[in-house]
């Protein structure tokens, strides 16, 4: 009756759309739906404590199901039988007897466990279960979760047991489970009755039944056609690994795609494709091709193509990039054959030997060499008889020991269940030990192959030339007998072999035997574990071990990075351990047995979180280990374990002052994270840029829960990085924490490099040297004759002050003359200054003379005052030039007039609020304002020292309503000279003029910057752009949220919104790009669609401007809106109490906080308080309320606010409220929300427990 019941249930399952129910693994989000659903005294009955958060967290794999949106399922499983229900009359006594005998019982119908020499991870015990009350068939549902379980966990498992009261019978999880033993009553009695306790069991094969594969043949033509549908129905380019499998080209590529046209793509033509392919299989010479198929009653699921023809140059292909000497470049040993030749006999005939005789002779030399050294003593005598012979080696080339795949179908659904086609094909070529497959890397991945097979590796540097994704299968690869246990002394010398041909084999040797030592003597004395070592086992042979170190600083991780985001076990300390070593033979070192692998030793050493930290100095982890310095390759430093890379989920890094500064990149695993399979994408992405956006989006990139990007490129150019909006060339001392956080590096995890850009090549525009646009979606070429291929390619530019060019031309460095005229960038002069030593710094900053011009108008340059004499420049010689007349109404007007810029709004309050002394400082010149630069030339100063001459141009304002934006114009008056030792930019910044030309040619449209849609897509929809270089076109308008989005020029460009979420957002759409099918929790706004998007993301973060004024006054400047101040449709609250300034801007429609202004005598973090700008004023309390607050500033502050100023807040908030709890604009609502919030960060907010004093 089960049996008709499974069966029942997958037939209803194969009816209902695929759209209905969608099964993936929890998330810390789902916790509170799921909690809503679940029969609390149901629940703990059948499975003791139901903790769902824990659930989430431990279990080995915990998966929701998911209908329009909202959860209706949850399923959770683990690795040891669960607690039952501790409630009855005996309680834990009677609970104990139930989990011993249901341990018993599952050993007597043989499931061994892991302890007493069973198999790794084959049984699983189930957890927890529950569905919605709201579900008309949640047999199917239930199905589906068990299904995916049993696709996510590690070592593959085969079974599920459950040790819970008869009542699970009536549930939807109990309909699919076979009951296996009753416990006995306490006088032996074992009949039944309405509630015993029980042992259950659900297979593998009762869920999810495997196909049978066999060999094709030409009477499987009708039957081909359900699954040549199901190809025809996606082009051919998308279909996983590309056009030539997917596409079903035949075995020499001849096949469909050259006598068919894509628009005739039809499941006819396809299903004669691969009859076609079938036949050409028939006719090949034996064991030379083959086509097998996946058949699961009478209906083909699954199709491959195999073949072991021109193998040699099918490897060539590839060869270059990626490094094949593991798998001995997929060829057989070398034969050789050794024969004992009589010397005095054979001198004769070896005088009439060819030189291949001659090249053989030193050979043998060194065998018999190596033969006698080994002898014993004893042994003299037997060698001395051999001395008038020698041995002759002949060496025969082995052939190609591999096949290749050609084609591949799979209908949805059957990728797990085809596993029989690996079989199938090493039986088809009994002699050939790889199974190999090459995609193109822009290609989707082929889930099939990268699940139970292991990616060949590229070589260092060679990321942006492979042109091929290459994953390999060995004929053992799946082999019984593969076991994980803690290691021994025994263990050292097979750990050494494994270890043969890797650099410092010896020093990782002693590593690992010093930490077998050390663990024996902590058990042998009793006294705490400090760390523990593992070995992986097949037949007997090491094939892997790893190192734990047990001693892990949490508290420092969780100070440098988020690891809040990844696990809720952050503040247990005992949870953690360090991975510190870890090598796996590589044929073995698929996903299921390499994360398997930890996931194993975690659980015995009783841990639930693995971290890895990842540096230059790192040495593969082995310092933790063994304190001597490592003689490791440049090539191998910053490599990552395979496990690490794949498997672990990268840490984001903490930004801002009070984030710690650590030299390492952070990778975590639990258990959540193991069972979350991320998405592969080979293609070659590169992002362009070094400010805070470009920096996001490799963030974004590199740390994304389910997709892994291989192949991600951070080149920035001008020097070096600009976190911040600050430039800093000598990255390497300032910002060695942020590099380390993110892994750049040549060989790190996102590679890295400097290059200013040349050219930009898209693919089928223009000519290329080489036909280099043939590959990917063009070429970015770069100084020193460097280029990078790619396949997405994200401009993040950063404009910079282009006064030196705007004064002195665009061929100023060509001109000799020109380039030696003091005008630069003050950035680049405080960076340079900086780097000086301390002699080199007193020429210019103490004995130097003649003025430095700082000009602008912007928050920069009054900041530039403060940073110039922080570095020696006496505040006599600073001069403040500003193209601006001085605002001159009085203080009440503040808050209703417009501003020419922020820099005078800024220079207005603070003159309000602390006086004019807080706008200068002893000695520092009065600015000259009013003057705008016309020209500069060179000159010699007083004192002899070459110096520049600046011709300002001085103007007046008057009252005719013109062109400017206060209805004011600018009348030239006379024309003023200034020398001075140098001329420092500050004003608005603008694209460097080469850069420009560059995009321009490329046949990029620009605008003012680049014009991209609400995707962030150029007119190349391969090209992305982001930051202050882009703005949006005019034919897009604003999304959900982006209420301030407007055609306004201004309101475009995208240099009025945070860089960082400009960044995140570019990156989000390139995901997209690549994964179409990905479910993101955050964004259920953008669109997969290659074409144009009308429609922006809604942007929820302001942007950060600030200044430090030289008498001490600080200033921040926090908008949503483009404004400075007054915007027509807002209003203002304003405080001004004692040395404190503080204002906020409300949207009158949104009831959104557009713009928090500050000023003081005191620093703040800006970057904290502008958290609350895009939130709702509701959250504040009653709008009119705060009109009676004295000291505005000081009321953000107060502790029952500091939840809106935590990093997660707006997130959450407004996915809350996108999930329709609630109205936000009600106060009621907001404080719900608020309430909730804290709840569920209660850890990271202590301060709440003395909110109700406030």
């Amino acid at each position: 009756a089960r049996g008709r019941d499974v069966r029942a249930c997958r037939l209803r399952l194969a009816a209902m759309p695929a759209s209905t129910i969608v099964v993936r693994p929890a998330r810390f989000s789902d916790v509170a739906a799921i909690e809503s659903f679940v029969e609390r005294s149901t629940a703990t009955s059948l499975y003791g404590t139901f903790d769902v958060p824990r659930l989430v967290e431990r279990a080995v794999v915990a998966v929701v199901a998911v209908h329009g949106g909202t959860t209706v399922g949850f399923l959770a499983v683990g690795s040891r039988a669960p607690m039952p229900d501790t409630s009855g009359v005996r309680g834990h006594h009677d609970a104990s007897d139930k989990l011993q005998w249901a341990k018993q019982a599952a050993l007597d119908v043989g499931h061994v466990p892991v302890s007493e020499g069973g198999p790794a991870g084959a049984t699983l015990w189930l957890h927890g279960c529950a569905t919605s009350p709201s579900l008309q068939d949640p047999k199917s549902v239930v199905l589906q979760m068990m299904n995916l379980c049993f696709e996510r966990a590690p070592w593959n498992p085969t079974s599920v047991l459950a040790a819970t009261d008869s009542l699970v019978e009536k549930t939807a999880v109990g309909a699919l489970m076979e009951k296996k033993k009753i416990m006995p009553n306490g006088n032996g009695d074992d009949a039944s009755s309405a509630k015993r306790f029980a042992l259950y069991e659900v297979t593998r094969s009762q869920t999810a039944p495997a196909a049978v594969s066999r060999r094709a043949t030409l009477e499987d033509y009708d039957d081909f056609l359900v699954l040549a549908a199901h190809v025809a129905s996606v082009a051919a380019a998308d279909t996983p690994g590309g056009t030539k499998i997917g596409g079903f080209e035949g075995f020499e590529g001849v096949n469909l795609s050259s006598s068919t046209h894509e628009t005739t793509r039809s499941p006819c033509v396809v299903q004669n494709a691969m009859a076609n392919m079938v036949q050409e299989s028939l006719k090949a010479p034996e064991g030379s091709a083959a086509v097998l198929v996946a058949v699961f009653r009478d209906t083909i699921v699954a199709l491959v193509a195999v073949t072991n023809a021109s193998m040699e140059s099918f490897v060539d292909d590839f060869a270059g990039t990626h490094d094949l000497s593991v798998y001995d470049e997929f060829k057989k040993p070398v034969e050789v054959v050794v024969e004992e030749v009589d010397i005095e006999k054979g001198n004769d005939e070896h005088e009439a030997d060819d030189d291949e005789s001659d090249a053989a002779a030193p050979i043998a030399t060194q065998l018999a060499e190596l033969a006698v050294g080994a002898e014993d003593d004893e042994d003299a005598e037997h060698v001395s008889e051999k001395k008038n012979s020698a041995s002759v080696v002949t060496e025969t080339p082995g052939g190609s020991d591999a096949f290749r795949v050609t084609a591949f179908a799979v209908l949805p659904g059957w990728e797990t269940r085809i596993d029989s086609l690996y079989d199938a094909a090493f039986a088809a070529f009994p002699k050939n030990d790889f199974c190999v497959l090459s995609t193109p890397c822009a290609s989707k991945e082929v889930p099939f192959f990268t699940r139970t097979a292991v990616r060949v590796p590229l070589k260092p540097g060679f990321g942006s030339f492979a042109e091929q994704t290459v994953v390999m299968r060995h004929r053992y690869a799946v082999c019984d007998g593969f076991v994980v246990r803690v290691g021994t002394k025994e263990d050292v010398r097979g750990v050494t072999d494994l270890l043969a041909g890797t650099s410092n084999r010896e020093k990782k040797a002693r590593a690992f035997h010093k930490r077998v030592a050390e663990s024996e003597t902590e058990t042998r004395e009793r006294t705490a574990s400090t760390g523990s070592a593992f070995v992986a086992c097949c037949d007997g042979q090491v094939v892997g071990y790893l190192l734990f170190d047990l001693a892990v600083d949490v508290d420092v991780l969780r100070r440098a990075f988020r690891v809040d985001l990844l696990t809720r076990e952050f503040s247990q300390k005992n949870e953690f351990c360090e991975l510190v070593a870890y090598e796996l033979n590589p044929v073995f070192a698929f996903r299921a047995r390499r994360v398997g692998f930890v996931a194993e030793a975690l659980r015995v050493s009783g841990k639930h979180v693995a971290v890895y930290k990842h540096g230059l100095e790192d040495d593969f982890g082995l310092n933790a280990a063994d304190p001597e310095n490592l003689d490791v390759e440049e090539s191998q430093l910053n490599k990552l374990p395979d496990a690490v890379a794949r498997d672990f989920a990268m840490a984001t890094p903490k930004t801002g002052p009070n984030a710690e500064r650590v030299s390492f990149a952070l990778f975590v695993l639990t258990s959540r994270i193991a069972a979350n399979v991320r998405t592969v994408v080979d293609a070659r992405v590169v992002v362009l840029g070094g400010d805070d956006a470009a920096l996001a989006a490799v963030e974004f990139l590199a740390t994304h829960a389910c997709v892994k990007f291989e192949n991600l490129v951070l080149i920035a150019p001008f020097g070096g990085l600009f976190p911040d909006g600050v430039p800093n060339h000598a990255h390497h001392q300032c910002h060695q924490s942020l590099f380390a956080k993110l892994g750049l590096g040549q060989h790190g995890v996102v590679g890295y490099h400097e290059a200013d850009l040349v050219r930009l090549q898209r693919r089928g525009v223009g000519d290329t040297p080489g036909g280099s646009t043939d590959r990917g979606g063009g070429v970015v070429f770069f100084h020193e004759s460097s280029e990078f291929i790619f396949d997405a390619l994200a401009l993040c530019l950063t404009p910079r002050d282009e006064t030196r060019r705007a004064v002195l031309g665009d061929d100023v460095e060509a001109d000799e003359r020109l380039r030696e005229v003091p005008v630069e960038r003050f950035c680049d002069f405080v960076a340079n200054v900086s780097n000086m030593d301390q002699g080199e710094r007193n020429q210019i900053t103490e004995n130097g003379d003649g003025l430095v011009l700082v000009y602008g108008a912007t928050l920069v340059s009054i900041g530039a005052v403060l940073k110039l004499m922080n570095v020696g420049v006496a505040p006599e010689r600073i001069l403040r030039v500003v193209p601006e007349t001085e605002e001159t109404e009085g203080e009440e007007e503040i808050e209703h007039k417009r501003f020419q810029s922020t820099a005078a709004y800024a220079e207005r309050v603070v003159r309000c609020t602390l006086g004019d002394d807080a706008l200068t400082f002893p000695g520092l010149p009065a600015p000259l304002r009013g003057v705008q630069l016309a020209g500069c030339e060179g000159v010699e100063l007083k004192n002899g020292q070459p110096g520049v001459r600046c011709y300002f141009q001085e103007f007046v304002m008057t009252g005719d309503d013109t062109t400017n934006t206060d209805g004011k114009e600018h009348q030239p008056r006379g024309v003023k000279a200034v020398d001075a030792f140098v001329m420092l930019g500050c004003d608005e910044p603008d694209l460097d003029p080469k850069t420009f030309m560059c995009l321009d040619q490329a046949g990029l449209v620009l605008d003012g910057g680049l014009v991209v849609d609400g995707m962030f897509r150029t007119n190349d929809e391969r090209i992305y752009a982001a930051g202050d270089c882009a703005k949006f076109s005019k034919r897009i308008k604003g999304g959900p949220g982006s209420a301030n989005f407007t055609k306004h020029s201004q309101k475009r460009a995208m240099r009025t919104r945070d860089a960082r979420e400009c960044g995140f957002l570019l990156a989000n759409s390139l995901v997209r790009q690549f994964v179409t099918d990905w479910d993101d929790e955050n964004d259920k706004e953008q669109s997969s669609s290659s074409s144009f998007s009308l429609t922006t993301p809604a942007f929820r973060n302001p942007r950060v401007e600030s200044a430090a004024f030289p008498g001490g006054a600080f200033f921040f400047r926090a908008s949503l809106a483009t404004g400075v101040a007054g915007h027509k449709k807002s209003h203002s609250v304003t405080t001004t109490f004692g040395s404190q300034f503080c204002a906020l801007e409300i949207d009158s429609v949104t009831k959104l906080i557009t713009t928090l202004s500050y000023c003081g005598d005191r620093v703040v973090d800006s970057r904290y308080y502008s958290r609350i700008v895009g939130l709702p004023v509701s959250l504040l309390g009653a709008a009119e309320a705060l009109s009676d607050v004295d000291d505005l500033f000081n009321f953000l502050s107060l502790e029952k606010h500091s939840a809106l100023f935590h990093a997660d807040f707006k997130s959450c908030f407004f996915a809350t409220v996108a999930q329709g709890f609630g109205n936000f604009s009600s106060e009621a609502s907001a404080q719900s929300a608020v309430i909730e919030f804290v709840k569920a960060r209660k850890k990271d907010l202590p301060g709440y427990r003395t909110v109700k004093e406030q």
